[in-house]
């Protein structure tokens, strides 16, 4: 896992950020940088492939691609994060960590969920995914979409 200071911080930790030259995940990274959210497809069976792996769970191919999704979901679960596991989160807590559901594809994505102060979340609420670029790496987040404010 790589690592990226906050410009003028002063002594805070620095991110954690994900290793982009990993072999399975590069692609993932690759299409998030051109801010496409993709997930895994068996060119052998068609199988949807999340969280991305070698190979296929379902006919062992080794031939995966990436396939574009819609950049939008609804909110399935979601926990609000008071104590920092790392110490580049300690500022940043509470935050809220989510469970987005995929319209069209079996896939549930775990991300970062940004909400303005006194959003209120629910189950189902419509989320549309974001991009921040940190360092050399472009990572995804989800945010309520303006249909469900």
């Amino acid at each position: 896992m790589a690592e990226a200071s906050e410009a003028g911080s002063g002594g805070v930790a620095a991110r954690p950020l994900p290793d982009l030259d990993d072999p399975i995940l590069q692609g993932f990274w690759e299409h998030t940088a051109k801010h496409e959210l993709v997930v895994q497809q068996c060119e052998s069976c068609g199988a949807i492939v999340w969280p991305p792996r070698p190979g296929c769970p379902t006919c062992l191919s080794s031939s995966m691609t990436w396939m574009k999704v819609a950049g939008t979901g609804s909110l399935f679960s979601w926990t609000v994060i008071h104590h920092a596991a790392l110490p580049y989160f300690t500022s940043k807590t509470p935050y809220t960590v989510g469970i987005i559901e995929l319209p069209g594809v079996p896939v549930r994505m775990i991300g970062d969920v940004r909400v303005a102060e006194g959003t209120e979340l629910s189950v189902g609420m419509p989320m549309t995914v974001g991009f921040e670029t940190v360092a050399d790496c472009t990572l995804p987040y989800w945010e309520p979409s303006d249909a469900g404010r």
